[in-house]
């Protein structure tokens, strides 16, 4: 084993970002013809069914000609709908399509079969090492209350107390992340 250096760590830390970055298009790639981008924007719209393009912009950390663009490409590969605002007819509202929730469903599958694959050759205690250590990880880049909320899913009615990011944030602030936008 190397040593536990600044360049090692962050040599390990890019090659594992990579990988993840790989399970995801391949359970993108093995069950649909999604990009990272629309499986992002699908999970978001899973958990805030009836958002604002807005919402999904800023939800995703992206501008609104770019979510309203997404939206487009979503609508037209009948993953999303956009329905009008009971509110404000100037507004529309984005919900996931049936066949959006299924794609959603099969790519989610996917990663998790992947992982089970990965972590079944791993005894559990390193499993679980692994877990508390990139928690940790988590805990040390997450400086304050504001990098935690961007960086966090808004995962609605699926938000848990335990979340991770969640107590990091409950520690920072002393109060839960919001579960919606």
């Amino acid at each position: 084993m190397a040593d536990l250096d600044a360049a090692h760590t962050d040599h390990v830390a890019a090659l594992f970002a990579r990988a993840r970055q790989r399970l995801l298009a391949a359970g993108l790639s093995s069950r649909s013809s999604l990009t990272a981008t629309q499986h992002q924007a699908l999970a978001f719209l899973a958990h805030h069914p009836g958002c604002t393009v807005g919402e999904l912009a800023a939800g995703l950390a992206v501008s609104c000609p770019a979510a309203t663009k997404l939206v487009d490409r979503l609508a037209a590969k009948s993953l999303a709908q956009r329905l009008p605002s009971d509110s404000d007819r100037r507004q529309v509202r984005v919900q996931l399509s049936s066949v959006g929730a299924q794609a959603l469903s099969q790519v989610e599958q996917a990663r998790r079969e992947i992982l089970e694959v990965i972590f079944a050759h791993l005894p559990r205690a390193r499993h679980l090492g692994l877990l508390r250590g990139m928690e940790a990880m988590l805990s040390r880049l997450v400086a304050d209350a504001d990098t935690a909320l961007s960086l966090c899913f808004h995962c609605g009615p699926a938000h848990t107390a335990d979340c991770p990011l969640n107590r990091i944030h409950r520690a920072l602030a002393g109060r839960d992340l919001p579960h919606q936008l």
